[in-house]
C-alpha cells in the first residue's frame, strides 16, 4: 500500500491508517494468518488504500493543522460516534477550534457510499 507513494520501499499500511481502519486491519491480518498474502493486499490494502486517500483529500480542505492529523482525526471521530458522528461536537483542530462541519459531512459520505471499495 503506498509503497510507491514516497519512492521508498516501505509496503504497509502507515500506523495512522491502521488506526483509523481498524476493520481493514483486522481483515487483512485474518487473510495473512491464512496463507492469503495476494488477496490481503490486492483487496484490502487496495481497498483501504482508496478509503484513506479519499478521506485525506476531504480534510485538506481545513487549512489549519496537519492534513495527515486532521483526516484522522475525522475517521477516528466516526469510528468513535458511528451514526452520530455528524450531531456530537466535532474534534478540535491544533488551533484549538472545531474541525469544520462540512469536512466532517464529506468524509461521511466517503465512509458510508455504499458505491466505495472501502
Amino acid at each position: 500500500m503506498f509503497k510507491d507513494a514516497g519512492g521508498g520501499v516501505y509496503d504497509g499500511f502507515p500506523l495512522s491508517a491502521v488506526n483509523s481502519f481498524p476493520g481493514e486491519l483486522s481483515e487483512a491480518t485474518a487473510l495473512l494468518r491464512q496463507g492469503e498474502a495476494a488477496e490481503a493486499k490486492e483487496e484490502i490494502s487496495s481497498r483501504a488504500d482508496n478509503c484513506v486517500q479519499q478521506v485525506f483529500e476531504a480534510a485538506g480542505a481545513v487549512q489549519e493543522s496537519d492534513p495527515f492529523a486532521n483526516a484522522n482525526k475525522a475517521a477516528d471521530h466516526f469510528n468513535a460516534y458511528g451514526d452520530k458522528a455528524i450531531e456530537v461536537e466535532p474534534p478540535l483542530l491544533f488551533s484549538g477550534a472545531n474541525m469544520p462541519g462540512d469536512v466532517l459531512k464529506n468524509v461521511e459520505v466517503i465512509l458510508n457510499n455504499p458505491r466505495r471499495p472501502c
